[in-house]
Formats: C-alpha cells, sequence, structure tokens
C-alpha cells in the first residue's frame, strides 16, 4: 500500500468515527438520555458532521493523489 492509501483509510475510518458519535448523540438527545441541553447537543452534532465531511473530502483527495502516482 502506497502512504496516500494508508491516509486515505485512516481518513476515512475517522470519518466512520465522527458519524458515529453524531449518530450517537442524536440517540440520546432523542430518548432524553441526554445530559447536554438539546440546544448544545444540535451543536455537537453539527459539528461532528462537519468533521466528518472534512475527513472524508481529505481521504477522497487522497485517494486521487495515489491514483495518480
Amino acid at each position: 500500500m502506497t502512504p496516500y492509501r494508508i491516509k486515505a483509510d485512516r481518513m476515512s475510518r475517522q470519518a466512520w468515527q465522527y458519524m458515529g458519535k453524531a449518530r450517537e448523540l442524536r440517540y440520546n438527545m432523542h430518548i432524553g438520555n441526554s445530559r447536554l441541553d438539546n440546544d448544545y447537543t444540535c451543536e455537537l452534532i453539527q459539528h461532528q458532521v462537519r468533521l466528518a465531511r472534512m475527513s472524508l473530502g481529505t481521504a477522497i483527495l487522497y485517494r486521487d493523489l495515489d491514483g495518480r502516482l
């Protein structure tokens, strides 16, 4: 595996982790199990989704760079 492929896989896994955390926050807010207020929880969810999108975008960039080698 090339270094770009390794970085792409790592960023892809990180994106899945961010989405998993956002899903967990959303579920806890939905069932009323969150110790945080709903506005703050919504902000955290949006932040996790933004991080996931950035990680996925970086993974795509690394995959593209890997394909050009």
